[in-house]
């Protein structure tokens, strides 16, 4: 049986969706016949044990449990892959230490090709380590939900983490300006930022399970995903399995058909695209179903056979 070991930060250092990601894809490589293990924070503790694994592979590329990860698998001779969420940052590793990673990588996985041409204005990448396989999702998000009373009225819905970088004041701002109810959903990491969003108007409220969580996409006048940058962010794919109406920046690398797109930390713009996409019917149903982790785990499964056949 082929044994792959994957690394990422600790799990409760935040929610996010990598961590569903990369256990989605551990749980169907395992039904595919492919051993996996999940070792948080790199590889410095367990460093001894990499002997019993034929592949790394690591979650989120330009973080500082990467460069252990990498280092590791070189240092043990072990093909080294990375699912890479990358983000334009050098705020944890720097640009020059990231090229020497994907210098030494095997296999570098991207969700899209928008992410692809994110790392390249950045780093130089071998085109044969190139791999572009979309995330996945779970047919619960796809379920009919019927209609039940609406504890929150009509809103403007974000959900993930509650910080600059993901912007949901401008988002908040715009809201006031429009005079339209903002929730958000997630966690606080930073509560200063925060109090500001909640000074525009917003209502903030916990991270959500999963049944309680479907019910905000599916009353939801639109979607919000206001950031910097994203992926291929799980909400948004979420929110549009209920045929919520869905506002990205320019900023995703994922462009998904049938949806709106605005500028980071612009209100006006965001103004315009929330004004266009509120509570605009829609039906992107038959655009998520192409997306399963039964798919993402025969594809990175093949990519681990073709690098043990070129290791030996």
């Amino acid at each position: 049986m082929t044994k792959i070991l994957f690394t990422n930060r600790p799990k409760d250092v935040w929610i996010g969706g990598d961590y569903i990601q990369m256990e989605r894809t551990a749980e169907e490589l395992e039904k595919l016949g492919v051993g996996v293990e999940i070792i948080e924070s790199g590889l410095l503790r367990p460093a001894l044990r990499i002997r019993e694994f034929d592949i790394v592979h690591n979650f989120n590329f330009p973080m500082v449990w990467a460069t252990y990860s990498c280092w590791m698998a070189n240092l043990h001779r072990k093909p080294w892959v990375s699912t890479m969420i990358y983000t334009d940052t050098d705020r944890f590793v720097s640009y020059e230490k990231q090229q020497i990673m994907i210098d030494n990588c095997s296999a570098a996985i991207f969700a899209n090709q928008g992410e692809v041409e994110r790392a390249k204005k950045r780093l130089t990448i071998k085109d044969d380590i190139i791999h572009i396989i979309p995330n996945g999702i779970d047919d619960f998000w796809l379920r009919n939900i019927r209609p039940k009373n609406n504890n929150y009225g009509d809103y403007v819905l974000t959900v993930g983490r509650i910080e600059n970088f993901k912007g949901q004041l401008a988002v908040a701002k715009a809201c006031k300006e429009l005079g339209f109810k903002y929730i958000c959903v997630g966690e606080t990491p930073d509560e200063n930022y925060a109090k500001r969003v909640r000074a525009e108007g917003a209502m903030i409220l916990p991270p959500m399970n999963k049944e309680e969580l479907i019910k905000m996409y599916k009353y939801a006048k639109v979607m919000v995903l206001a950031s910097k940058t994203e992926v291929m962010s799980l909400a948004v794919m979420e929110a549009m399995a209920q045929n919520c109406p869905i506002v990205l920046t320019d900023g995703s690398g994922w462009k998904p058909n049938n949806v709106s797109f605005c500028k980071y930390n612009n209100v006006s713009s965001i103004k315009q695209a929330i004004k266009k996409e509120y509570g605009r019917k829609v039906d992107h149903k038959e655009q998520i179903k192409q997306y399963r982790w039964e798919e993402v785990a025969k594809q990175l499964k093949q990519i681990y056979d073709n690098l043990l056949v070129n290791n030996v």
